[in-house]
């Protein structure tokens, strides 16, 4: 979806992040929880602290969010909106054995 000032309203850089997150960057990295599962234990090594897939969505949400205060661009806050949708679908997902069912499938 481009975004132009008018599909800005109403919800537009949701239905942007969305169509992101299930498409596009579904396909060219995979399981979201995987990839930031994975993520997570490589931030956990460096830090000396565990960290979580679910923390990983967070931080990188800060990220976007830092970018935008410094120069609005529609893709901070399409990225933003779409690592918030994960980690909500993270947070409210079973986790079993380290992984979140139903956002494991690679």
């Amino acid at each position: 979806m481009s975004l132009d000032a008018d599909n800005m309203k109403n919800g537009g850089i949701l239905l942007a992040a969305h169509d992101l997150i299930n498409g596009e960057r579904a396909g060219d990295y995979g399981a979201a929880a995987v990839s930031f599962n994975r993520i997570a234990a490589m931030w956990s090594a460096y830090l000396g602290k565990e960290i979580s897939g679910h923390d990983v969505a967070c931080m990188m949400t800060l990220l976007k969010l830092a970018r935008e205060a410094h120069s609005h661009k529609a893709d901070n806050l399409i990225d933003a909106a779409g690592y918030i949708g994960l980690a909500a679908d993270m947070a409210t997902c079973r986790k079993s054995k380290g992984a979140y069912i139903g956002l494991d499938r690679e």
